[in-house]
């Protein structure tokens, strides 16, 4: 995963039905973006390394990209993807505690994006467990005819609009449980329900945190610690940790994926949430 705005280089090697590395009378590259519009860059032919095309695409939208290289003489074709990070990836801990937590040197930065994929999985595995961290825009619609609805993502931090059977609510009809996303129609001072109609009852509201606790942060930490330890490769130079989150000794905690460190952290999951 690159940065929205990172240059992402796309390299393919053309070869000939021998194996042999050749360069292409010519060659296409389309990108299809996550809006689903597709941008084709120019490809250069190959100007230093036989065989070797190179595309330096600089990214303008978040999200998944896929692309296909074509080739003629010979006639070759290449597929793959790159995802590209919004401007806020949603990160529950940053990338400088990641690493102070794994004792890894700020100036190491060898093993960057691969931690960073860490921390976001951390996040979704941790948001499963005590709701939303990462402040996040929704819009709901549900069926009306009773007094309350429960919002799928909470805490909720505030509630945008709300309309019922498309005609807008104002704030004084309806109250909040911010933590449990529970919205109640009210009449004055009682309770009400939500009226039946075209459209029904249509919620746009932010979920998420402004600080995160301790110990889901310590949690987070301990997941991505635990997710590291589990895949390094000591040959190759990543450095060993001290502490270990091992319920067992047995392949170094393979078998599961979330340490039981964290999830003491965490308490039970939230009602609720997949």
């Amino acid at each position: 995963m690159i940065d929205l705005g990172d240059v992402y280089r796309i390299a393919v090697e053309v070869r000939d039905s021998a194996g042999t590395l050749v360069d292409p009378a010519s060659a296409t590259l389309t990108i299809t973006l996550p809006d689903g519009t597709a941008a084709a860059p120019n490809v250069p032919l190959p100007a230093a390394e036989t065989g070797r095309l190179v595309v330096d695409y600089t990214t303008t939208q978040a999200g998944r990209h896929a692309y296909r290289m074509v080739t003629t003489s010979p006639a070759t074709a290449y597929t793959d993807m790159f995802e590209v990070a919004p401007a806020d990836p949603g990160q529950i801990v940053s990338l400088a505690d990641t690493k102070a937590h794994l004792n890894m040197s700020p100036s190491r930065t060898s093993d960057d994006q691969e931690l960073r994929g860490f921390v976001l999985a951390a996040t979704a595995v941790v948001e499963r467990h005590v709701g939303a961290i990462v402040r996040t825009s929704h819009t709901e619609v549900f069926d009306g005819g009773r007094e309350s609805v429960t919002l799928s993502h909470a805490p909720v931090m505030s509630v945008t609009s709300v309309t019922e059977s498309g005609t807008p609510v104002s704030a004084g009809g309806y109250s909040l449980d911010a933590t449990s996303g529970v919205l109640t129609r009210r009449l004055g001072d009682y309770a009400h329900c939500w009226r039946y109609g075209i459209g029904t009852v249509a919620v746009t509201y932010v979920a998420g945190r402004t600080t995160v606790p301790a110990n889901v942060s310590r949690a987070a930490l301990i997941i991505i610690r635990h997710m590291w330890e589990t895949q390094r490769n000591t040959s190759g130079g990543r450095p060993q940790l001290g502490e270990t989150d091992l319920i067992t000794t047995t392949a170094a905690g393979a078998t599961y994926s979330i340490p039981r460190r964290a999830l003491e952290l965490l308490g039970n999951p939230v009602s609720g949430i997949a």
